[in-house]
């Protein structure tokens, strides 16, 4: 179990960022953000080992990695089920991204991505959007989180 929950983990170090905190944070996957599974059960694994850790750039995660051998078994399960979420959100946004690949390109291909422009862009363009993007929004839901955000 720990071999394959820190092998897992040390895959995640380098394309989560995110998993190496207590909340949730955005991830970028392909100019796109999906809100990730934070790490639970290790705060007193990273308050015995890892206090100390400036937070960012994997630092936390990266103690975590370092302490293997002394982790609990909660703080390796919360691990393996963020890393897992991490996959599966991050599997489910290539789909979405794939599906509404023209409307990105021409509804809003000239937008800047960050700071929510993207998804008032896609809000914007509701009405053009192609029923094969929307469903595969609707299935992900990736569109509830687009309207639910409407006021940002």
């Amino acid at each position: 179990m720990k071999r394959f929950a820190i092998t897992l983990l040390a895959a995640c170090a380098l394309a989560a960022p995110a998993l190496a905190t207590d909340e949730k944070r955005p991830v970028v996957v392909r100019d796109h953000y999906v809100i990730t599974t934070p790490i639970t059960g290790c705060a007193r694994d990273m308050n015995r080992w890892c206090r100390h850790v400036t937070p960012g750039a994997n630092r936390p995660l990266l103690c975590l990695l370092a302490h293997e051998d002394k982790l609990t078994e909660r703080c390796e399960l919360g691990i393996l089920e963020a890393a897992l979420a991490n996959e599966v959100a991050s599997g489910t946004l290539g789909n979405a991204y794939g599906a509404c690949e023209t409307e990105r390109a021409t509804l809003c291909g000239n937008v800047e991505v960050g700071e929510g422009r993207l998804a008032r862009c896609v809000r914007e363009n509701e009405a053009k959007i192609s029923a094969a993007c929307t469903a595969e929004l609707k299935r992900t839901g990736l569109w509830d989180l687009l309207h639910a955000n409407m006021a940002h």
